[in-house]
């Protein structure tokens, strides 16, 4: 009899335990900033990846499949970009340049 009530009592102390919960994540933020934010391109569709060219232009991916160039405050859409899978973690994600960019123009995606 005394184990018929022990085994769901231990069932139930475990069950409250594991869902105890840890308080809240406290974050040490800095007294102060060394940096100031500032936005370089506006109107972007879920901007995901960049890159500076050695003319120090940008390349953007945007997750729905957009390529951007950005040089001096004009940005225009690069063509010919690979068809993406733009679903849950799918779409046009990081962009890198080859370590041999200046001699080869190889631009990685993912």
């Amino acid at each position: 009899m005394k184990n018929s009530i022990i085994i769901p009592l231990l069932f139930v102390v475990t069950l409250n335990f594991s869902c105890a919960q840890n308080p809240e994540n406290k974050v040490n933020t800095p007294k102060e900033m060394f940096f100031t934010p500032e936005l370089f391109v506006d109107e972007l569709q879920i901007p995901w990846g960049f890159t500076f060219l050695p003319d120090n232009s940008l390349l953007i991916t945007e997750k729905e499949g957009k390529l951007i160039h950005f040089n001096k405050g004009k940005k225009s859409i690069i063509g010919n970009v690979p068809e993406v899978y733009n679903r849950g973690q799918g779409g046009l994600l990081d962009i890198a340049l080859h370590p041999k960019y200046k001699e080869n123009g190889w631009i990685y995606l993912t």
